[in-house]
């Protein structure tokens, strides 16, 4: 006998618990793509598009993403060579440009 006893086989089973409804969806709520479709709302990529490319002195570019650590992605080094400002290289996390300067 288990410390349970007989009981255990005897008592009925409870039912299965609810599951939780999650509340519906209204259909006239807009989706995460279409808010960035919409006429005069410019999407991130033409946002990143306005911001001219960055000069550096360096052969090697250092991105974090920005000026707030706490906002940006991890570091990103970007090897500059054969770059200018009509074709700099970019940042794969954030799309930033970066082009060398005065280069050999």
């Amino acid at each position: 006998i288990s410390q349970y006893g007989s009981l255990a086989h005897s008592s009925p089973r409870a039912p299965p618990p609810e599951q939780s409804k999650r509340p519906g969806k209204d259909i006239s709520d807009p989706s995460h793509t279409s808010k960035w479709l919409s006429e005069g709302i410019k999407s991130p990529m033409e946002m990143i598009a306005e911001v001219p490319p960055i000069a550096v002195h360096q052969r090697t570019a250092v991105c974090h993403g920005g000026d707030d650590v706490s906002l940006g992605h991890p570091v990103e080094y970007i090897t500059l060579d054969d770059t200018n400002e009509h074709a700099p290289n970019t940042c794969k996390y954030c799309g930033l440009r970066f082009y060398q300067v005065g280069g050999h």
